[in-house]
């Protein structure tokens, strides 16, 4: 995004929300913002489709918007945008799930046992430790 435009461009994505939610033919538009590792004000604009052939029948910006909405999009988005970079990706579920050998490996780690919850918790002894787990596939440690 160009300095200064953010909220331009960011009105624009909330009429085209609105205008695409009005019509049956749209699939659903996720929209986010780089919080950090961008240059500048990053959006991503991500439409999920099963295969390529999920994206013949998308109807036009400008069939959505209207020939005034189409307009103000195009002026809108000379005056804001600085680059685009399009990408077509593929979730690939096998690289998301270990392979049975990867489990065989380390199985305590790849399917933990399921902890009960205790009905009353034991107070912390003063030299206890706190204690922390982490999600194995999103790196967050809780």
């Amino acid at each position: 995004m160009r300095p200064g435009h953010i909220a331009d461009f960011e009105a624009l994505l909330k009429d085209f929300k609105a205008a695409g939610e009005q019509l049956e033919s749209t699939q659903p538009v996720l929209i986010s913002q780089g919080a950090e590792g961008t240059k500048g004000t990053t959006f991503y604009v991500t439409s999920l489709r099963s295969g390529l052939n999920g994206f013949d029948k998308n109807p036009t910006i400008r069939e959505i918007l209207g020939e005034d909405g189409y307009k103000k999009f195009l002026q809108v988005n000379a005056e804001s945008v600085e680059d685009v970079d399009s990408m077509i990706l593929r979730f690939s579920p096998e690289l998301s799930n270990p392979p049975e050998e990867i489990i065989a490996a380390a199985p305590d780690f790849w399917q933990p046992k399921t902890v009960s919850v205790a009905t009353k918790a034991k107070p912390k002894s003063a030299g206890a430790k706190a204690s922390s787990a982490v999600c194995c596939m999103s790196g967050c440690t809780l």
